[in-house]
């Protein structure tokens, strides 16, 4: 496998099931196996308070089952950071949150935003991050959502975003907000 650009992932929901059961893990082998090293992070997102060392603790239980040595469990959580975002002021200080870790990482701008609870509609959260600037200026903007019900399927083009659903996403123009082409990827399992 090749080895992807450096990137920070962005994770919604971070508390819920499926990350506690998947996507941790999935990160821990990835970067056990040397795909991931020290070229990314992850930046959880809730509604929930949660202190920095209580997500530590949740990912470090998420995990235990692939048995880490301590040395590779303390590196690996030094990648992970906890946010919460309530309300539009998280939006606002995700990006400055952002931009510091890519900076002290040297992430090169590169933001991969997961979105994996299928029965939420992500259109509100979406239009938060183009209002709230949270999108990357430097490097590409992805995003990564697991597989959504045909009527929530999403329609786009390199210039514009559509969901066809009653919060539509249809005016906001991607392109001026970033460098690069956001492309959603449909993933049945994360």
């Amino acid at each position: 496998m090749k080895k992807e650009a450096s990137a920070l992932y962005i994770l919604f929901d971070a508390l819920e099931t499926v990350a506690r059961d998947k996507i941790y893990k999935n990160f821990f082998w990835l970067y056990r196996h040397r795909y991931i090293e020290d070229d990314f992070a992850v930046i959880g997102i809730s509604q929930d308070n949660l202190t920095q060392k209580n997500y530590s603790q949740l990912i470090q239980v998420s995990v235990s089952s692939l048995k880490p040595t301590k040395n590779e469990l303390n590196r690996f959580l030094k990648k992970f950071y906890f946010q919460k975002i309530s309300d539009s002021t998280g939006f606002l200080s995700l990006n400055l949150n952002a931009q510091m870790i890519e900076e002290e990482l040297e992430l090169n701008g590169n933001r991969i935003f997961l979105l994996p609870n299928s029965q939420v509609d992500y259109t509100p959260t979406i239009r938060s991050l183009v209002q709230f600037d949270a999108l990357s200026k430097d490097g590409f903007n992805r995003f990564v959502v697991k597989q959504m019900s045909p009527e929530t399927q999403t329609l786009f083009d390199s210039q514009k975003i559509s969901v066809g659903s009653s919060n539509d996403l249809s005016s906001l123009d991607f392109t001026q907000q970033s460098q690069a082409m956001i492309q959603f990827v449909y993933a049945k399992n994360f």
